[in-house]
């Protein structure tokens, strides 16, 4: 081989090389740049549904607080709490409940006088074994007042009653998301007797917006789980069957998340990483 050749063959190998090893750093700087901006997308759409869900929550609570107050202040003012004799309420058959010598049993000025000045929903439980009975409400079921159903008996708000303590904060209420109030009330003795209830129905459609229109890559998506980690919105694109089986499976996605607290909420934002791959390519 004359020295020519061989001049140009290592010149060609070096220029190959050179185009290899630029084209692997290349291709290294554009995933760390796309996973970057991938990432700070995520980010930015976590961080925008956790402010509409702070910004809804703090105007709620206030009102539930509110009301409650309004609530209680009405009530006693009728007159100490005291169990009454037994009354019928739909299928059931549970002790009255008086404040002074007023029987609320079916009886519904104190609810709606409160969610009259106050908006929202109100309700009096009366304690009757194990459990907490409406006795007056405004709470509706299939159009109806919603007396003579109980209250959750394996939810937060009844551990806490049972415990003698107020419970604030978001539940399933007949299918339906509130954000409630529960105090306790108590006869001349102290004794748990029956609950005050306050709640308000969550209107979503600001969150629900924002997690609609939302979309990493072409097929990422964002969604909020309950803590039942039942999908309460996600990315029109998706299905709640889809967003429940990458979660069970989680094989080849990146998954963001976050938990809002307060309402036991799991955001996330989920994309697969083979997309990312592909636009590297």
């Amino acid at each position: 081989m004359t020295l020519r050749k061989r001049f140009a063959l290592y010149v060609s190998a070096l220029i190959l090389l050179t185009v290899f090893s630029g084209t692997v750093l290349f291709s290294m700087i554009e995933t760390q740049q796309i996973e970057h901006e991938i990432a700070a997308k995520a980010k930015q759409q976590l961080d925008t549904t956790r402010q509409v869900l702070t910004v809804t929550d703090a105007l709620v609570s206030e009102q539930v607080k509110s009301a409650m107050r309004l609530l209680i202040e009405r009530g006693e003012a009728l007159g100490p709490a005291s169990l009454g004799d037994s009354v019928p309420i739909k299928d059931k058959t549970v002790p009255n409940l008086l404040f002074g010598t007023q029987p609320q049993a079916a009886h519904y000025a104190l609810v709606d006088g409160v969610t009259k000045i106050a908006g929202g929903t109100a309700t009096l439980f009366v304690k009757n074994g194990d459990e907490f009975v409406r006795i007056a409400t405004n709470v509706k079921k299939d159009n109806e007042r919603a007396i003579g159903t109980i209250l959750d008996p394996i939810g937060k708000a009844i551990a806490a009653i049972r415990l003698g303590q107020a419970f604030y904060g978001l539940v399933d209420i007949l299918g339906n998301p509130f954000l409630t109030g529960y105090e306790p009330i108590r006869d001349n003795q102290g004794q748990v007797i029956g609950i005050w209830y306050v709640g308000y129905k969550i209107d979503m459609a600001a969150v629900q917006e924002v997690v609609d229109k939302s979309r990493l890559l072409n097929t990422g998506f964002m969604a909020i789980l309950d803590y039942q980690s039942k999908v309460r919105f996600r990315s029109g694109h998706v299905s709640d069957e889809q967003v429940q089986t990458l979660l069970k499976e989680n094989t080849g996605w990146d998954i963001s998340r976050y938990q809002f607290d307060k309402w036991g909420f799991s955001v996330l934002a989920a994309y697969p990483r083979a997309e990312a791959v592909d636009m590297v390519r």
